[in-house]
């Protein structure tokens, strides 16, 4: 299990960039299937944290709201 966080549209480099700057590890940029992509940290108390670009394809949140109903 996993925390998920969904970045901005074209957002996800720039992240990778900041959370690099700040020294922290970063595990990606992994691809999906449908050309989402996400990258994984470690948070202090070792949790996994999920950064994905779920928006990439053309998502938004309403189509997740709707999907979630």
């Amino acid at each position: 299990m996993h925390f998920a966080f969904a970045a901005e549209p074209g957002g996800l480099d720039a992240l990778a960039h900041r959370l690099r700057g700040h020294g922290v590890e970063i595990e990606g940029l992994h691809e999906h299937d449908g050309g989402d992509r996400s990258l994984y940290v470690r948070d202090p108390e070792g949790n996994v944290v999920e950064a994905w670009d779920l928006f990439e394809r053309g998502r938004t949140v309403g189509s997740l709201r709707d999907a979630a109903a």
